[in-house]
Parts: structure tokens; C-alpha cells; sequence
């Protein structure tokens, strides 16, 4: 059996949804609150008509601590904005980049990261979660009224 086609790289299907006005990217700078820890968070909103599948996500911190990810239909408080399309001149997205700088929770936690003080790094990279209307993946500090970030890419399709 022979091979039948030939098979795209990751990074080849990016540059396919990028060209299609798919692909989509935001992140945030947060401080939380003195006692309490801040959330950063990708929401795909009931009722947007897409599905999300998250392409790649770097966080980072001013100081070191484990960064919580976790996964939510919770909304964050704090509305940022939306993504933006990295074709230039389209549309911004149907996903939700928001925050809460008051204490985190109500939500399921999926793992955590080491961020050493001062560094972004991937924590996924050409993969992650798929993301139904209505659902969120947020960013959880760990250290109390710490100064961290997260940025997101990501492909919304029809649902």
C-alpha cells in the first residue's frame, strides 16, 4: 500500500486558515488584586456559531509561580475584547479574550505551568484544546497580586 497524497504540515494548515480569515490572536497583561489571584481568559460564547481549536498559547510572569490552566463554561467578569484576524483588514472574532482581577475559580483544572520570573513560554504549541460554543480555557495565577500574561492564536469554523 503505497502512499495516497500528500500530508500538510501543522504550521502548512495554519497558513490555510490564516489565508482563509480563520486565524485569529489576543493576549492580556493583568495584576491581580492584593490577596487574591487574576485570570486571563479564551471564551467561546454561547451561542457564537464557532467551533474554536486553539493553535497556540505562551504565558508568562514578572514573578515565578505555577500558572493554572484551567477549563471553564464560568465567563470571566471583565470583557477585554475580541481576537483579532490575522488577515489584515477582516472581521474581529465571534471568541472573547476576558479577565478578573478579583480571585479566579469555579472551574476545572487541566494542569499547571512553571513560569520562571520574567520569561513567556509555550505552553501549547501547533495544538490544544478545542473550544464548543459556550466554553473557555482560562489562565489561573498562582501567587497573589502578581503581574502575569497570556496570548492566545486560535481557528474558529461553523459549528
Amino acid at each position: 500500500m503505497g502512499v495516497q497524497g500528500a500530508q500538510s504540515s501543522t504550521w502548512d494548515q495554519v497558513f490555510e486558515e490564516i489565508a482563509a480569515g480563520r486565524a485569529f490572536t489576543r493576549g492580556h497583561v493583568i495584576t491581580s488584586n492584593a490577596g487574591t489571584v487574576g485570570e486571563i481568559q479564551l471564551l467561546n460564547p454561547a451561542g457564537s456559531g464557532v467551533n474554536v481549536q486553539v493553535i497556540e498559547v505562551s504565558a508568562g510572569s514578572v514573578v515565578a509561580q505555577q500558572l493554572g490552566v484551567m477549563r471553564s463554561s464560568n465567563v470571566a467578569p471583565t470583557l477585554f475584547g475580541l481576537g483579532h484576524n490575522l488577515l489584515t483588514g477582516l472581521y474581529d472574532s465571534a471568541c472573547e479574550l476576558r479577565f478578573d482581577v478579583g480571585g479566579a475559580g469555579g472551574a476545572a483544572l487541566v494542569l499547571q505551568s512553571f513560569a520562571p520570573a520574567n520569561v513567556m513560554q509555550r505552553l501549547w504549541s501547533r495544538w490544544g484544546p478545542q473550544l464548543s460554543p459556550g466554553e473557555g480555557y482560562s489562565f489561573i495565577s498562582t501567587v497573589n497580586a502578581s503581574t502575569f500574561c497570556a496570548i492566545f492564536h486560535w481557528v474558529e469554523t461553523p459549528a
